[in-house]
């Protein structure tokens, strides 16, 4: 639930708008007590002004989508989603950053807290 509409988007958006093959990379390592999860294209990539715009709304994702109705048609709102899911579950320090460049693509990180309950304390 959290990949796919990233990659949706990394399909739809980067690699659907350029010529040519296009490839997606999905990388996971640990870091620490966190899950880093990088996913890069090397699709069309977004403008500055794109870019800011969704960073921006990244960093509004809980409340952008309490009113689904206006958001629901906008782009980005499948990862606007997966932000908001993340950051009601683990805090505000988690979810997605992103890094574009027109014409190069773009990476999205996820960062996620590495769980380490072992099966005996979560059936308590």
């Amino acid at each position: 639930f959290i990949l796919q509409p990233i990659i949706e988007n990394a399909i739809y958006h980067g690699i659907k708008e350029r010529r040519g093959a296009g490839h997606i990379n999905i990388e996971a390592k640990s870091s620490d007590e966190n899950l880093l999860i990088k996913i890069s294209d090397d699709g069309k990539g977004m403008t500055p002004k794109q870019l800011s715009d969704l960073r921006e709304a990244l960093a509004e994702a809980i409340s952008q989508t309490e009113n689904p109705e206006e958001t629901r048609n906008k782009k980005g709102y499948g990862m606007l989603n997966v932000q908001a899911r993340i950051q009601l579950t683990h805090g505000p320090n988690y979810g997605l950053t992103i890094e574009s460049q027109e014409d190069v693509g773009t990476t999205i990180t996820i960062l996620l807290p590495i769980m380490n309950n072992s099966v005996e304390e979560r059936e308590k």
